[in-house]
């Protein structure tokens, strides 16, 4: 091994030994001779394994794995990034990438890699690449089983650079080869007005320009009459602190408190306030789930504190720690957690999953009260003042997806290629008939519970008895089946619509076709609507009698 190398090793084990020794107990007395023999200790292993073990030894797979083995035993977090796996922590400092501007998803029986939308004016609207596209090969790679995440490593990468990519349309295999460029990240992924002056604002992530993008979309729609707003950060899974701070300030009076940042003594505590830009204070709802995270736990839990707004969904994920990245040489960094967030009235947003979890256990249960005195409890995230459902689909939609039918019915129908569509866009019985044609041609029936043993009793009465006895009991039981399956079809027609709806929409319009029609039958936008449209009722909420 080279001395050089084995230099660089010996500084990345004592950068992790001190990442390991900021969590030590507080009452440690030599902090530094703790790490002295740590270091000694983890060298004189290396060395012996160097001199004397039998095969040969990967030297950067070991370092990689013993940084990894330290690392487990703190919080899920605080993890080693070598320079390739840096890209998502600097899509959200600059607020761009380098790609070609396409949304993923996976779909169908197959796990196919689709583009699910192409950004207006990137390198893949140039070429022509649609909505509903299957990536079948990356230059030279099979995308078979890969995931958007594999995916996205292979597309993105350096502006003016090449990736040429194979699709598969209908029948047709395509070839197209793009330059890559600089993507701008959409933070705000859909604005729109709705029924009754109430706008709404849909934030996908909060990188750089998180606070700029929310901005701009509260003027466009204050222009349009907005009184009213509902702000959605569902499935937002957080970003930069910084955009959250701006977010929020954009809602609250001046030098209100946000959120309170608490580390160990040598990071101290640290309060952030709102600014003087507050641009809506009207009445407004926040829809959450549990795929809501970090800055968007934190939006959610000032707005909540301070009663500025009413939380209706599900509760948060519970992401409270902040995470610093220090860099390393060779170009690698370390992301660490170094505090946590705590909202306004004191509450810990983090909660109690992983094994320093003595601060989180400590605040867990505690009750806590909001600006105008409401009750409210510290059970990890944020608790909606309003419990709502996300959209559940079916047994059949499921299985419809999963086979790709809707998919290959929008893609290869001629009937749907020649149709016009306007948002929001409700199928008409001529097509509903297609559709069902359509399936009874894939020979496509309603799934049941009893399916698989059901084939195993056909199985069984064609080998136990004759053939006019088994005739009999199959043909009786096969109409039971069958109107059971009907029944399936009865009960889930209309999931079934809302989603081919939302394909429909999301083919002619892309994301924000995607967008717009999925607010058709959503339970938390119907109730969000219900609350904004009684102020008798928002406010039984947010100044309950005491």
């Amino acid at each position: 091994m080279k001395r050089k190398e084995f230099r660089f090793t010996v500084w990345i084990l004592v950068i992790v030994i001190w990442v390991q020794s900021s969590f030590a107990d507080e009452t440690s007395t030599d902090i530094y001779q703790t790490v002295r023999e740590g270091i000694n200790r983890i060298g004189d292993v290396y060395s012996e394994l160097i001199q004397s073990y039998v095969d040969s030894i990967d030297h950067q797979g070991l370092l990689r794995a013993s940084i990894d083995g330290m690392l487990s035993k703190l919080d899920p977090y605080t993890v080693y990034l070598e320079k390739n796996e840096q890209q998502e922590l600097e899509m959200l400092n600059t607020g761009t990438y380098g790609g070609i501007g396409v949304e993923l998803g996976v779909r169908g029986a197959e796990r196919e890699l689709t583009i699910m939308s192409v950004f207006d004016g990137s390198p893949a609207a140039r070429v022509g690449l649609r909505s509903g596209d299957i990536i079948i090969q990356v230059d030279t790679f099979s995308t078979k089983n890969w995931t958007t995440a594999v995916a996205s490593k292979h597309l993105r990468g350096e502006p003016n650079t090449s990736v040429t990519i194979t699709v598969k349309r209908g029948d047709e295999v395509l070839r197209f080869e793009l330059i890559r460029a600089k993507i701008e990240i959409r933070d705000v992924a859909f604005v729109h007005m709705l029924e009754d002056k109430t706008g709404y604002i849909k934030l996908v992530r909060f990188s750089k320009n998180a606070g700029k993008d929310v901005a701009y979309a509260i003027d466009s729609l204050k222009k349009r009459g907005m009184e009213k707003l509902i702000f959605d950060l569902r499935q937002n899974p957080g970003g930069l602190l910084q955009a959250a701070i701006e977010v929020s300030s954009l809602f609250l009076d001046d030098n209100k408190t946000i959120v309170s940042v608490i580390g160990k003594e040598t990071f101290g505590t640290q309060e952030y306030k709102s600014g003087k830009r507050c641009l809506f204070d009207g009445p407004m709802v926040v829809l959450v789930d549990n795929g809501s995270a970090s800055a968007s736990e934190i939006v959610a839990g000032a707005l909540q504190d301070w009663d500025r707004a009413v939380i209706i969904g599900k509760t948060t994920f519970g992401k409270g720690l902040v995470q610093s990245v220090r860099p390393l040489k060779n170009n690698d960094a370390l992301k660490l957690t170094t505090a946590k967030y705590y909202t306004p009235s004191g509450r810990l947003i983090q909660k109690v999953d992983y094994f320093h979890g003595v601060d989180s256990i400590h605040f867990y249960g505690k009750e806590y009260q909001s600006s105008h005195g409401r009750k409210m409890t510290s059970l990890g995230g944020i608790k909606p003042d309003i419990e709502v459902d996300a959209y559940e689909y079916g047994k059949l939609t499921n299985e419809l997806v999963r086979q790709g039918l809707i998919g290959n019915f929008i893609h290869d129908s001629n009937f749907f290629n020649h149709q016009q569509w306007q948002l929001p866009i409700e199928i008409p019985d001529t097509l509903w008939n297609h559709w069902n044609a359509f399936l009874q041609s894939k020979g496509f029936v309603a799934p049941l519970e009893i399916d698989a043993e059901w084939t195993a009793v056909v199985q069984w009465f064609n080998t136990v008895t004759n053939h006019t006895d088994a005739s009999i009991h199959i043909d009786a039981l096969s109409r039971i089946i069958h109107e059971n399956r009907a029944k399936v079809w009865q009960k889930e027609k209309d999931q079934v619509k809302r989603y081919l709806e939302i394909e429909i929409a999301a083919t002619m319009y892309g994301s924000y076709g995607r967008y717009r029609q999925s607010l058709q039958g959503d339970p938390a936008i119907n109730k969000s609507i219900e609350v904004l449209s009684s102020p008798e009722y928002l406010s039984s909420i947010l100044n309950p009698p005491q």
